[in-house]
């Protein structure tokens, strides 16, 4: 049998040979790559081991024996590789200790490999230093009730990898007497502020703020008034950043803000506008009111699951005073507990 490729005939061993090239390629090629730990904030995480496997057998580590107290955006302890050099890996192996909960948790984890070759391969357009760059660093969350989280960073950039789910495992201080264990817990856990230890003596630590902060809702940014958006930085609740574009293309980039598309609740957010009169401003929200925010999300997809949600930007005119409402054509919902800032921008 014979296969139309790309206008030309070829055989179905020409053809198998393109697919095992590309299986080969994200399988091998190498980019500057390392990885580095984080904990969710406030609650005291120590990596025993975690490793990073590759398709030819090889690994490289996730920095281990540190006392990891925040945060949900990255640590920034990074250890020096001896092969700098790394294909994206396949799986994760983890073992951790939540001193919070005084348990430890182990997991090894397939992580999607080709998806990670995908986005190191194409990286991002910084737009500071006008040049094609890439990510260059895993970062791993040890949570709490065994919940891993994986992103993929580089520079101004996050990427979400996956959420993953450990088990609860033996303790891994053998020689540690029950006086000895009580005695480091009680002196690490006193470090704890005081909402945490009382989270620990009522029983209630959870996970379920942060894997709310992995929902994702259909959302769109709009403008009251003509503005053409130039340019945008978003940093999401699920750890994700968008500062810089794909590529060179920024109306493209643009339209990934303005068009609806699915995306965690935004943590804050830098808009670069124009009017049609060539003035430009930039509107800065430093952090939304994150209960305020998540509970209007929440409330909208409730309303309607298939609708989708518009972070509307109202502007007087002159640009000078700046509100944003969240809508989804059957209600608004204005977010008052959130300061925004309007300047005029270079």
């Amino acid at each position: 049998m014979l296969l139309l490729l790309g206008g030309l005939l070829a055989s179905p061993w020409v053809f198998s040979s393109c697919q095992h090239s590309a299986m080969s390629d994200y399988k091998s090629e190498k980019f500057h790559l390392s990885a580095s730990p984080a904990a969710p904030d406030g609650y005291q995480m120590v990596i025993f081991t975690g490793t990073f496997h590759r398709s030819d057998g090889r690994t490289f580590p996730v920095p281990s024996g540190h006392r990891l107290i925040s945060s949900w955006q990255g640590s920034g302890i990074s250890w020096a590789v001896g092969d700098a050099e790394q294909p994206a890996p396949d799986s994760l192996a983890l073992v951790w200790y939540s001193t919070t909960e005084d348990q430890f948790y182990e997991g090894h984890f397939l992580i999607p490999q080709q998806r990670i070759h995908a986005l190191l391969k194409a990286g991002f357009w910084n737009t500071e230093e006008q040049e094609q760059q890439t990510y260059d660093e895993l970062t791993v969350l040890a949570g709490l009730k065994g919940m891993a989280v994986v992103w993929l960073t580089g520079s101004k950039n996050r990427v979400l990898i996956g959420r993953f789910q450990a088990q609860e495992t033996a303790s891994r201080f053998p020689n540690q007497s029950s006086q000895e264990h009580a005695q480091m817990l009680q002196e690490e856990r006193a470090e704890l502020s005081p909402a945490v230890q009382q989270e620990i003596r009522e029983g209630t630590i959870s996970a379920k703020r942060w894997d709310d902060y992995l929902r994702v809702y259909p959302w769109k940014v709009a403008f009251n008034q003509p503005l053409k958006l130039y340019n945008y930085g978003l940093d999401y609740l699920n750890g994700e950043r968008t500062n810089y574009p794909a590529t060179r293309d920024m109306a493209q980039y643009a339209r990934g803000v303005l068009e609806p598309s699915l995306k965690s609740v935004p943590r804050d957010l830098d808009l670069f506008v124009e009017t049609e009169a060539g003035q430009r401003y930039e509107i800065r929200v430093v952090t939304f009111d994150e209960n305020e925010t998540m509970d209007a999300f929440q409330t909208l997809h409730q309303t309607d699951e298939q609708a989708a949600i518009t972070l509307l930007v109202e502007l007087d005119r002159p640009v000078r005073k700046v509100q944003l409402v969240l809508e989804n054509g059957l209600q608004k919902i204005p977010l008052s507990s959130t300061k925004v800032e309007i300047f005029a921008a270079e």
